[in-house]
């Protein structure tokens, strides 16, 4: 009787490990999800140049040094966003990084009588506060 127990003991303690495991990784997917619909919601600004709704995902810590103002007059008014892909998005506890390809246009001006169509990778990091995704930008000042 007493091996057996120990069958069961063993048995037990292995799917409890499994269920941990399982459980990290729901918590896990269910983070990226969040985080990529915020980063959705960003872009989806972007491309239609809501620059007003696009400040709303900025970290606290970037808004508190660039005004809202501020922010719309640095808006380049030239490149088109054209489209966008999350390609990969890694968490560590509350930071996530975010590759990203996205599509831009500049339309006809001197020295480009077409234009331009061009494509780029990105990084994006992003930040959990208050129990929402925030963008940190790359402050080049």
């Amino acid at each position: 009787m007493g091996y057996l127990l120990k069958i069961i003991f063993v048995a037990f303690t292995a799917l409890l490990a499994t269920a941990c495991t399982v459980n990290k990784q729901v918590e896990e997917f269910q983070k990226i999800e969040k985080v990529e619909a915020r980063v959705a919601g960003r872009w989806e600004a972007l491309l239609k140049k809501d620059y007003t709704e696009a400040y709303t995902f900025l970290s606290q810590g970037y808004t508190e040094v660039v005004s809202k103002d501020e922010y719309l007059r640095t808006r380049n008014s030239r490149i088109i966003w054209t489209g966008y892909d999350i390609t990969r998005t890694r968490c560590k506890e509350d930071v996530c990084k975010v590759n990203l390809e996205v599509t831009y246009s500049i339309p006809p001006m001197f020295g480009m009588p077409k234009g331009s169509k061009a494509t780029d990778n990105i990084k994006e990091t992003w930040l959990l506060n208050d129990q929402e995704w925030y963008y940190i930008p790359p402050m080049n000042k």
